[in-house]
């Protein structure tokens, strides 16, 4: 009985330690959900204060439609307001301005966004 108990607890742990789950996470970490109806070429995540845009997140993967993908910061990252622009693969680019990141599971884009038309 206490060797399954062991076997679980450590199985558990095992799994609570994956990628993309919150154990050592930024308080800025979020789920970016594509729910636009076309494939998220690339996406970007800046401080709402700054005139760049920060590197893809993405990398070298796409966002399909109806997908997620976790971006994470580094613990020590300080700031909760960022902007946050999605480039899609019919060309269209969206833009969410000034998203409080602390604290928040999950940034959607659905199409109703804005085009992105600010100075970046």
């Amino acid at each position: 009985m206490l060797r399954s108990f062991v076997t679980c607890v450590a199985f558990v742990l095992l799994a609570l330690n994956q990628p993309g789950l919150v154990l050592a996470a930024g308080e800025q970490d979020f789920f970016l959900v594509n729910e636009t109806g076309d494939t998220v070429m690339r996406a970007f995540v800046s401080r709402s204060t700054t005139n760049s845009w920060e590197e893809d997140v993405l990398g070298s993967s796409v966002l399909p439609n109806g997908n997620r993908h976790w971006v994470s910061f580094s613990r020590n990252y300080r700031g909760c307001l960022f902007d946050i622009k999605v480039e899609l693969s019919s060309g269209r680019t969206l833009t969410k301005w000034n998203q409080n990141l602390c604290g928040l599971a999950e940034v959607r884009f659905n199409g109703g966004e804005r085009t992105a038309s600010r100075y970046y």
